[in-house]
C-alpha cells in the first residue's frame, strides 16, 4: 500500500497542514477494527510536532461510519496528551503545581467542560497555567485567579508564566488587599456564580473553611471543587515550618479536616473522592 496520507497546506495563518488520506485507503472496504488500524497508521505518519492542530480529511461515505467517532476521541486525546507534556516540559522547576496535579486540573476541566472557573490562591501562576490551556483547547471559557498581595513577591511572577503561555485572554489575576473569603463574600452578594473551584491558598483551617461554607453557595449545580494538599501542616512544610503558630495548628493538615469534617459529610455534595493528594467533590445537580 502506498504512504496513507499526502499533505496539503491549508490556508490559515499559521500554516497548519491539512492531511488527506489517500484514495486507495478511502475506498478500501474494511470492517471497524481495521479501518481504525489504518485510520491509526495515518494518524502516526503525521509530524508529532502537528498532531495536536492537524486535521485528517475524510471523503465519501466515510463519514456516515461510527467507527470515525472512536477514532477522533482518539486523536483528540492524543493531541491533549502531546500539549499537556509540552506544558509540563515548559513549566519544569516553577513552583508549586507538580504535573501529576496538573493533569487532573486539565483533564477535569477539559473532560468536564468547565466555563466558570475559580483558583484561590495561584502563587507563580503553574496551575492557573493548566486550568487555563485546558479551557484553551475547549475554546471556550475563563478563569478568574485570586491571591493576595503576597503573590507579588512571588518569582517568577504568575502574569510572567501566564503571558508566557499566551493564556492572558483566557485568566484574570486579582491581588486581594484582605484574603480570598472576601471575594466570595463580594460574588455571594453579586450573584456570581463559577462551576468549578481550585481552592490551593492559605490551607488553614479558619481560612479554607469558610471558604468551603461560601464555595457551597457560588458553586452551581453540577459544579466541581478541588482541594489541594489535603495532608499539609506547617510542620511539614519546606517553607513555613519555622513560622510561629500554636502547636496544634502546626500539627494538624486543616485542608484535610475540611475535607473529612465538612465536605464528605455534605448532603449537597456527591462523588467525593481523593487522587494525587488532593480532594475532589462534585456538587449535586
Amino acid at each position: 500500500m502506498s504512504d496513507p496520507l499526502h499533505t496539503e497546506w491549508a490556508n490559515t495563518d499559521r500554516g497548519v497542514p491539512k492531511y488527506v488520506l489517500n484514495a486507495e485507503i478511502q475506498s478500501a472496504p474494511c470492517d471497524a477494527s481495521s479501518f481504525l488500524k489504518l485510520m491509526n497508521e495515518a494518524y502516526e505518519a503525521i509530524p508529532e510536532k502537528f498532531r495536536s492542530e492537524a486535521v485528517i480529511s475524510l471523503d465519501g461515505d466515510l463519514h456516515d461510519r461510527p467507527v470515525l467517532k472512536m477514532f477522533y476521541h482518539e486523536q483528540e486525546a492524543r493531541g491533549s496528551q502531546l500539549e499537556f507534556n509540552e506544558l509540563a516540559r515548559q513549566l519544569k522547576g516553577i513552583p508549586h503545581t507538580t504535573p501529576e496535579k496538573g493533569k487532573v486540573l486539565y483533564d477535569l476541566i477539559l473532560n468536564g467542560r468547565y466555563e466558570k472557573c475559580i483558583e484561590l490562591g495561584f502563587a507563580s501562576g503553574v496551575g492557573s497555567v493548566y486550568m487555563a490551556s485546558a479551557l484553551e483547547r475547549n475554546g471556550v471559557g475563563h478563569l478568574t485567579s485570586v491571591d493576595t498581595h503576597e503573590a507579588y513577591k512571588r518569582q517568577p511572577l504568575a502574569s510572567e508564566t501566564i503571558k508566557r503561555f499566551s493564556l492572558e485572554h483566557r485568566v484574570d489575576l486579582v491581588f486581594h488587599e484582605i484574603s480570598y473569603t472576601w471575594f466570595l463574600m463580594d460574588a455571594l452578594e453579586r450573584g456570581i456564580t463559577f462551576d468549578f473551584c481550585f481552592l490551593d491558598g492559605a490551607h488553614t483551617w479558619d481560612v479554607d473553611g469558610m471558604a468551603f461554607s461560601l464555595l457551597e453557595r457560588v458553586l452551581t449545580p453540577g459544579g466541581l471543587i478541588v482541594f489541594d494538599d489535603l495532608d499539609w501542616c506547617y510542620a511539614n512544610s519546606p517553607t513555613m515550618s519555622k513560622i510561629p503558630v500554636p502547636e496544634r495548628m502546626r500539627q494538624t493538615p486543616a485542608v484535610r479536616k475540611i475535607f473529612e469534617l465538612l465536605v464528605k459529610p455534605n448532603p449537597l455534595f456527591c462523588d467525593v473522592y481523593e487522587i494525587e493528594g488532593m480532594g475532589v467533590a462534585k456538587k449535586l445537580p
